[in-house]
């Protein structure tokens, strides 16, 4: 497996638990308001 190639799925993988743990937050922000 190509190392650059590795390199840029993590970091996409990491995007995507950032993206979904703000929605989240968001969710939960509106749900308590």
């Amino acid at each position: 497996m190509d190392k650059r190639y590795a390199c840029s799925v993590k970091s996409c993988l990491s995007e995507i638990e950032i993206i979904r743990e703000l929605s989240f937050v968001h969710l939960t922000y509106y749900k308590l308001r």
